[in-house]
């Protein structure tokens, strides 16, 4: 049985979420401090543009991203790339909102490759890492994208 091909939708509940985790995770890595949790502010605004809600969607962006941000600018702190590079479960969580945005075109991993990555990133094996990208993710990504070329051509 063929499997039914799902487009990508900038408006689907997945990549709203996603996007705005993987948004929110940078800022909140560069030392922005926000009032609710990051899955928590993600989710309240998957709902709000779901549900067509766009005063509350304001109210939201306002309130839980715009207003950390200006109290940041307001306190003169600079925006601290190494904390968010340095930390194992930034790198971590990032790489797990990028992927989840990824996977909304349709490219996949194989099993197991997230856990080496993790495993990789954790130890510091940078070696390591440097095999499965190019050994698994480079191979599955040339592959994504020959499929995607055979079936814009069939």
């Amino acid at each position: 049985m063929a499997t039914q091909k799902q487009n990508f939708d900038p408006k689907s509940p997945g990549a709203v979420y996603s996007l705005a985790t993987l948004v929110l995770t940078v800022l909140a890595g560069l030392g922005i401090g926000f009032p609710e949790s990051i899955e928590g502010i993600s989710t309240q605004l998957q709902t709000s543009i779901q549900g067509g809600s766009y005063f509350a969607l304001i109210g939201i962006v306002g309130g839980s991203v715009l207003f950390p941000i200006w109290n940041l600018i307001q306190k003169k702190q600079k925006l601290n790339w190494k904390n968010l590079f340095g930390s194992t479960a930034n790198v971590v969580a990032l790489g797990n909102a990028l992927l989840g945005v990824v996977a909304l075109t349709g490219f996949y991993l194989p099993d197991g490759t997230v856990e080496q990555i993790v495993a990789a990133v954790t130890v510091k094996d940078w070696g390591a890492l440097a095999s499965v990208v190019i050994n698994t993710v480079i191979v599955a990504l040339v592959r994504w994208v020959k499929d995607k070329k055979a079936t814009a051509t069939a």
